[in-house]
């Protein structure tokens, strides 16, 4: 079974089909390309194209590399290696049938899924000159206190062990 995680892999092949309730799918076969344990396996993700649905499908199949408008051409391209972009899926593990698998959750591109991306991001110079102008407000902040247990219970924001915390060098 994929481990659950992200991991890079490429599409094999579409098919499309519809569910028991009557509405329009594709099952895309991924095969893992990564260097992880499961390089080599393959996995399948269902995207649907439902009122609701249809625009993440379509971005889904866009990050493949597909760049049409006629869907009845993605199992030619799957299987000539046409939709051959490496992607970024996110593995989950869930219950069916009282059965635990493996299951595709998302489809992002490489570096972009699932990962907030701010609208207008603030990068190299000018994060630097933000940085240098909030460093004096930074010092000027009144020190966190201790929790009332002699500092047993930490803010769980706190990533760093209480030991490091005071060797900080802000």
């Amino acid at each position: 079974m994929i481990a659950t995680g992200r991991h890079t892999a490429i599409c094999r092949s579409i098919q499309f089909g519809t569910t028991k309730t009557g509405n329009t799918q594709c099952a895309v076969e991924f095969e893992i390309v990564g260097d992880d344990e499961d390089r080599g396996g393959s996995i399948t993700w269902f995207g649907f194209f439902t009122e609701k649905t249809f625009d993440r499908s379509i971005e889904s199949l866009r990050h493949m590399g597909w760049t049409g408008d006629d869907l009845a051409e993605l199992p030619a391209l799957a299987e000539s290696g046409g939709l051959a972009t490496e992607i970024e899926i996110v593995v989950d593990h869930e219950e069916y049938n009282e059965k635990v698998q493996a299951k595709v959750k998302w489809v992002n591109r490489i570096g972009g899924g699932g990962r907030v991306k701010l609208e207008k991001p603030i990068e190299g110079s000018d994060l630097r000159s933000f940085a240098a102008q909030m460093k004096s407000r930074i010092s000027a902040a009144p020190p966190r206190k201790p929790a009332a247990n002699g500092g047993a219970k930490r803010d769980e924001r706190d990533a760093s062990p209480p030991a490091d915390r005071d060797k900080l060098p802000f």
